[in-house]
């Protein structure tokens, strides 16, 4: 098994509802995408055997108990979900300490708690800022160590 299927065993152990997606980039490789996400571990090996190299993605929401904020940054598209965010942190107030990771534009995905069943937090793009999606509810990001045509996902480090 290689890293990625251990990932996706690792995070099912922590009821995160995982499933595969195409090596090259985000497309799911199962059926109903997102909907076919598992913490079963037969099925998670079985899915990582029949194609070791895809990449692996975790279903946000309620459901894995996750949203992720995704702050993009994509110098073609005029992309600074970086500068945004710092604008409303200046504004609010910091965010709490959470887990992040690198993505392959040079974007961070940050992990935070959902607020729990019977509140829905919907995905959206560009709706909390310029370059800032939310990822809630009936969606999904990639985790590393996947990797895509532009590079790798890695997991911000404490000294990042």
């Amino acid at each position: 098994m290689n890293a990625i299927a251990h990932m996706a065993l690792a995070l099912a152990a922590k009821s995160k509802f995982v499933f595969p997606c195409r090596k090259e980039g985000k497309q799911p490789l199962t059926t109903r995408g997102f909907k076919d996400a598992t913490t079963d571990a037969v099925t998670i090996r079985r899915w990582w055997a029949q194609d070791p190299e895809a990449n692996l993605a975790i279903a946000t929401g309620d459901r894995s108990g996750l949203i992720v904020l995704d702050v993009d940054v994509d110098a073609e598209k005029r992309k600074n979900g970086e500068m945004t965010l710092v604008a409303l942190v200046e504004k609010h107030g910091p965010l709490p300490q959470t887990l992040a990771a690198h993505t392959p534009r040079g974007g961070r995905h940050l992990y935070f708690k959902h607020p729990g069943a019977g509140v829905r937090v919907p995905c959206s793009t560009d709706k909390l800022g310029h370059g800032l999606d939310v990822r809630g509810d009936g969606g999904y990001v990639l985790v590393p160590p996947s990797r895509t045509e532009r590079g790798e996902y890695r997991w911000e480090s404490k000294d990042s």
